[in-house]
């Protein structure tokens, strides 16, 4: 059904002006397959999501490098307005060459109080707790990182606020 959508977009002229971006907003509400677990990791795991641009008849390819679902509007803004606006927490899907954070947040559907960073191959518990949120397993993981990630979370936890009230 869907190749058949597709079709029907690309002979309608959508593609012309038009970008489809299909994503699941989350892993398949399914348990994680051991083989997803050692490939993986059982965080990176259930942080998967499918995600398919198109932009029309161009091809396609299969990107593995990890992103989030943040990048996808970066992405598509960088597109639209022609430049490349990136950080080291948001990266860009469409670039050419690929862009992707450096850092990769995963709240958890779950736990409402635990946020997953990946960094490198590093995977950051954060408990989400006001005043006391702190990396469960921060290991060696150097205290100027450290610093930089729960004031980043606690930053934009504060600018939610700001805007729900």
């Amino acid at each position: 059904q869907l190749g058949l959508f597709y079709k029907k977009l690309l002979k309608s002229g959508f593609f012309n002006h038009g970008i489809l971006v299909i994503v699941g907003d989350h892993h398949v509400m399914v348990p994680l397959k051991h083989a997803e677990i050692k490939k993986f990791g059982t965080a990176r795991a259930l942080a998967r999501t499918p995600l398919v641009i198109s932009f029309g008849d161009q091809g396609g390819a299969i990107e593995n490098l990890p992103f989030q679902q943040v990048d996808l509007c970066n992405s598509v803004k960088n597109l639209i307005s022609d430049k490349q606006c990136t950080s080291e927490w948001v990266g860009d899907l469409l670039a050419l060459p690929r862009f992707h954070a450096q850092y990769i947040v995963y709240r958890h559907g779950d736990r409402r109080d635990l946020i997953t960073v990946f960094y490198g191959d590093r995977e950051l518990s954060i408990k989400l707790d006001g005043d006391k949120t702190r990396i469960l397993n921060q290991g060696d993981l150097d205290n100027s990182i450290a610093e930089l990630i729960l004031n980043k979370i606690n930053r934009e936890r504060i600018v939610n606020q700001i805007k729900n009230n």
